[in-house]
């Protein structure tokens, strides 16, 4: 990232470098996220949970709490709750 940091500060002269650093630092990026999701998945498969219980404790409307318990997100139909434009 420093070499990156430098090579902005000069960039109409090292376009070519910093495109290859650009492509370097993507690849280790998406390596690194292929890297845990194997993991992940190999101990939820340890543990013999099923694909779906894996799939539910990534997703984004599961979150945990502050006693480490899974919280769902619900919608709610109730205006006064989403902020009516009446109100204002």
């Amino acid at each position: 990232m420093k070499q990156r940091r430098k090579l902005l500060g000069e960039y109409p002269q090292n376009k070519d470098e910093l495109k290859q650093l650009n492509k370097d630092i993507t690849k280790a990026a998406r390596a690194d996220i292929r890297k845990f999701i194997n993991k992940w998945v190999t101990k939820g498969m340890e543990e013999t949970k099923s694909m779906r219980v894996l799939r539910n404790e990534l997703s984004t409307a599961h979150r945990k709490d502050q006693n480490n318990q899974i919280r769902e997100w619900k919608r709610t139909s109730n205006k006064k709750q989403k902020g009516n434009i009446e109100d204002c």
